[in-house]
């Protein structure tokens, strides 16, 4: 059975590893500047 909430568990999932790789990416850029 899946969860109700497990579409917003997802969204949430979704937006911090999106934040994650964003700042990751923007840190590697200012690293290798």
């Amino acid at each position: 059975m899946i969860p109700l909430p497990s579409l917003h568990t997802v969204r949430l999932l979704q937006g911090a590893v999106e934040m994650t790789l964003r700042c990751t990416s923007n840190y590697l850029f200012a690293c290798y500047q």
